[in-house]
């Protein structure tokens, strides 16, 4: 017997079959009750009394003693938590061997499994009832699989998400689901890599995932997919192919009738059109076509969403600050009917930006001061902080009166890009806030919040990402070499605190 062992060990060519002529052997020894249950417990990545009892009902009465057997076989582990599991390399081979030589079996066990697991409400219990699902029911699994992975995505539970498609991929590789099944984890596994910010990683999943929803003529996912490649695509500044693929979706969309994804598409390339092909008034056409399919399916979030888009964008065209302002008052509009308080506040933030722009200074700042106090409620430092340092601008351009109101605003902005370590926004604030101290007359104060802001700016990769002249970089940079430059520097601000104001207008009004 261990001759022939041997014998089969050297004429094993790989390290998995090696591993399964060991494996046989010790199986090959066991009762067919223990046999039985050593199959069963494969199946899951852990196993316990109960999990064998729901996978082996025949053997209920046994499953006690079958259990403290097994439990002496050297391929057993514990399992923290949970229980006990067949050591990762001995699994693998037992599933593949049970897969390939009684797939009946695999199947009647998995599904046995899925309906055990499908009982809890723990992730870890969750993901294990989908490993099986996925191998017995593909119509079932592709439901379920998208309910939970969205609720995971939405409330931010992105380990368990990830947990979960790696488990899934697990069957993917082995061949052991449909190709409809194979579609949906490759789907959700680029939307996995991408809220890891791994976007080569998730396109290579996504062109899996479409090469799979084509050849089974799913064209709604195959649009979807196709979006969500345009989407990466976009995001990675390779706007030529991104337009491609949105091009390809739209078809689809508008093949299948799907309202919803043909206005997304629309929208999306509106975007693509507005920043990359400076092409605005066809992003404009893009962007209300988009607004009228959202009004006619009454999906009021892309309603509200769209006209925001379309105030941004004739914000930007010559003469078109009253439309945009219009646009802008009925996105605020749907955002407070449908209770959307975080659009609403960056809604109110646009309108005062644009009032602002056209020298509406009182409107301007009653819009910021309601966009502040629901930032506040929310807890939107970011915002609120940005919507802090907009007032002071707004007060620093009224009498001298408003000039100390606007030292307040930007002193409460500064705090809070500090609390939450925004120390570039930080920089950003702290500039205008020294000229003002300087066109105040308060020499020392404008000093010491010099001395602040070129501290944060001594770190290059802050310098490098301030919204400056190459001219003036390199201006600070020389101010940064000793006290001697430093007092140059602040002589010449001095002396050409005009021509200063002046660029910081012009950098206002340019999105800085």
């Amino acid at each position: 017997m261990k001759e022939n062992l041997f014998s089969r060990l050297q004429e094993a060519k790989t390290e998995a079959e090696q591993i399964w002529v060991i494996t046989e052997s010790f199986l090959n020894k066991l009762s067919p009750e223990l046999l039985s249950v050593a199959w069963a417990a494969v199946i899951p990545h852990w196993f316990n009394p109960e999990v064998l009892a729901a996978l082996r009902p025949e053997l209920q009465s046994q499953i006690a003693e079958l259990y403290s057997e097994l439990l002496n076989l050297p391929f057993i582990e514990v399992f923290p938590k949970r229980g006990y599991d067949i050591h990762e390399v001995t699994r693998k081979v037992m599933l593949e061997y049970l897969w390939r030589e009684y797939q009946d079996e695999f199947y009647i066990l998995s599904a046995r499994a899925a309906e055990y697991f499908s009982n809890g409400d723990k992730p870890e219990i969750q993901i294990e009832w989908l490993y099986h699902l996925a191998v017995v029911d593909a119509n079932s699994h592709h439901y379920e699989l998208f309910n939970l992975a969205r609720f995971w995505t939405n409330n931010f539970r992105h380990s368990e998400l990830e947990s979960l498609i790696g488990k899934l991929l697990e069957q993917v590789e082995s061949n052991r689901v449909d190709m409809s099944a194979m579609a949906d984890i490759y789907y959700w596994a680029g939307k996995v890599k991408l809220l890891f910010d791994k976007e080569t990683e998730a396109l290579q999943h996504y062109e899996q995932a479409l090469e799979f929803y084509r050849n089974i003529g799913n064209d709604i996912y195959a649009a979807k997919t196709l979006t969500a490649i345009g989407d990466v695509l976009f995001h990675l500044k390779r706007r030529e192919e991104a337009m491609q693929y949105y091009e390809q979706a739209f078809g689809l969309f508008r093949e299948t009738n799907d309202a919803y994804g043909e206005a997304y598409i629309l929208k999306a390339i509106g975007d693509l059109l507005k920043l990359e092909f400076d092409r605005r008034e066809e992003a404009l056409q893009n962007y209300e076509q988009a607004l009228a399919i959202y009004r006619e399916i009454s999906y009021y979030d892309g309603e509200a969403y769209i006209l925001k888009a379309i105030g941004n964008l004739l914000k930007l065209l010559d003469g078109r600050q009253e439309e945009a302002l219009e646009r802008y008052e009925q996105a605020l509009v749907v955002y407070r009917e449908i209770g959307n308080r975080e659009y609403e506040a960056t809604t109110l933030k646009a309108i005062g930006d644009v009032l602002l722009d056209v020298k509406r200074i009182d409107e301007a700042v009653q819009n910021y001061e309601q966009a502040l106090g629901l930032f506040h409620d929310i807890g939107d430092d970011y915002q609120e902080a940005e919507t802090f340092r907009a007032i002071a601008i707004s007060y620093s351009l009224q009498n001298t009166g408003d000039k100390l109101r606007a030292l307040e605003y930007y002193h409460s902005a500064i705090r809070l890009y500090r609390s939450i370590g925004s120390r570039k926004d930080e920089a950003i604030t702290l500039l205008p806030l020294s000229l003002l101290y300087l066109e105040l007359g308060k020499l020392r104060e404008y000093i010491r919040i010099c001395c602040q802001h070129y501290t944060i700016l001594k770190d290059p990769e802050i310098l490098e990402e301030m919204p400056f002249p190459q001219w003036s970089k390199s201006l600070i940079k020389f101010s940064q070499q000793g006290r001697i430059q430093l007092a140059l520097y602040l002589l010449l601000n001095v002396v050409l605190f005009p021509f200063v104001v002046i660029l910081l207008f012009l950098m206002k009004f340019t999105r800085w």
